[in-house]
């Protein structure tokens, strides 16, 4: 197409030929000014790029924390995105040395890119997540890598990588406008000067293939640290079956020599002071209403548990997961008190699973008590041994369900909530885990379903949830 419209058009000064244009790339790429004159663009625009990159996440993360932060820098940010080069490059010029031109320039072509592409990310990240990590307690630097990092992430490279293609030719083109000496764009502009089209077709190539390339070494180094760290890949699966053997043989190994004993519950298993004594928790006259009109969920209920396990009933829509929300600190109170659960570490079943899908299994049990042996020992019992190192997307919803059995299990805990623990599971599995309940379950345990087979099988107290939210 290229020599169709050099011969279409046959003056030099308007397009020269192929041939013509990289005969004179390689001529210049002979010579030091050529790559000195890369080499200084290259150097500061990659520098403006690095600090719009630090400054956007950093705007981005405060943005979402604070509300006034948002509502002051995101109407400066789309005020930044909405002004012409033209213009900024202009106001530059005139308020500090030409040098730093393609640094200021690259530096705000990119900022809103990837402010809004990371804002979009953090605000993205799945909030049943965060509370289950409140809920269990988990430190903000683990929320951070496990949670944050893998919505944010995918948001942040696509806007890395767009934008480093940006800064590139923004900050070539302040350098031309600003006639930058010893830079790319100042041999743009002498190119222009002297009609020399050649010369200006030769520096253009370079400036499409430093493009490519800056593009794909930020998305490789992307993609390397993230197989090393966030975006770990799972391991064969027959690795992964070795593996899982290996743990459940080293438990089963550890029972023989009574280092675990099966019989004793896994509270038992940490150290005696970071127990502490069970204390009844009582609920008086408890309301709680949603939505607009207001909608009664939960009308004056009244309960006591108490060590143990009380099992509460009900039918569907009667208030008993907006119960165990409360109860979690999910939920606030509208009317009421509840007294005794000051200062009590709480585990929870969801009745989602809440799992982290892009972790392993015992990562997902680890993120909640760092103790691997006691995860995977949890997941041998569970029957889910040779699906230690799998993905929790590749498991199965019946697998899920165990998973997060186990991590509930795991957790340091006083009181233990299960909100429809056994829904899932059928056939012989459904007993055996149900047992595995039973055994380990310590302190405070409040299990609600709504299945009265499941809760004679349990044992303990039965409290009912009417319909209306009274107890």
């Amino acid at each position: 197409m290229w020599e169709i419209v050099n011969a279409l058009i046959p003056s030099d000064i308007i397009i020269v030929s192929p041939r013509a244009t990289f005969t004179r790339l390689f001529a210049l790429a002979q010579t030091g000014l050529f790559w000195q004159s890369i080499a200084t663009s290259m150097w500061r625009i990659v520098r403006g790029f690095l600090y719009a990159l630090t400054a956007g996440v950093i705007f981005a993360t405060l943005s979402a924390r604070f509300r006034v932060f948002h509502h002051l820098i995101t109407p400066a940010v789309k005020v930044i995105n909405a002004v012409p080069i033209a213009s900024f490059t202009i106001l530059a010029l005139m308020a500090f040395h030409s040098s730093n031109l393609s640094i200021f320039i690259a530096f705000v072509t990119v900022l809103p890119i990837v402010y809004f592409n990371t804002l979009k990310g953090i605000e993205s990240t799945d909030p049943r997540l965060l509370e289950m990590a409140q809920v269990f307690r988990v430190p903000a630097y683990k929320k951070i890598f496990f949670i944050y990092t893998k919505t944010v992430a995918p948001h942040f490279v696509s806007a890395a990588t767009t934008g480093i293609g940006f800064a590139w030719k923004s900050g070539i083109a302040a350098e031309l406008i600003g006639v930058v000496s010893g830079t790319i764009g100042a041999h743009l502009h002498t190119a222009r000067i002297f009609l020399n089209t050649a010369d200006l077709f030769a520096w253009t190539i370079a400036i499409v293939l430093l493009s490519y390339l800056m593009e794909r070494v930020f998305y490789f180094i992307c993609k390397f640290a993230g197989g090393n760290s966030f975006w770990k890949k799972s391991l064969p699966p027959c690795t992964a079956k070795k593996r899982g053997r290996a743990i459940g043989a080293t438990f089963r190994e550890a029972e023989s020599a009574d280092k675990h004993p099966p019989s004793k519950k896994l509270a038992l298993e940490l150290p005696q002071s970071e127990v502490s004594h069970t204390e009844e928790i009582v609920l008086n006259n408890i309301s709680k209403s949603f939505g607009e009109p207001a909608k009664t969920v939960l009308r004056d209920v009244n309960m006591t548990f108490t060590e143990g396990i009380t099992c509460i009933m009900g039918s569907s829509g009667a208030g008993k997961t907006t119960l165990a929300n409360i109860l979690a600190g999910l939920v606030t109170l509208d009317n009421g008190e509840i007294h005794g659960l000051e200062n009590k570490r709480i585990s929870y079943v969801f009745q989602e699973d809440r799992l982290l899908e892009w972790e392993n299994a015992l990562t997902n049990i680890t993120f909640v008590k760092n103790d691997k042996a006691l995860a995977a020992r949890l997941l041998d019992e569970a029957g889910l041994a040779e699906s230690v190192w799998k993905k929790a997307a590749q498991l199965s919803g019946g697998m899920k369900r165990r998973v997060a059995l186990c991590r509930a299990l795991a957790a340091e805990y006083d009181v233990l909530i299960l909100d429809e623990p056994f829904k899932g599971l059928d056939g012989e599995l459904k007993p055996r885990i149900m047992e595995m309940v039973k055994t380990h379950a310590s302190g405070i345990v409040i299990f609600i379903t709504h299945d009265p087979l499941e809760a004679e099988f349990l044992g303990g107290r039965v409290t009912e949830i009417c319909e209306g939210g009274t107890s």
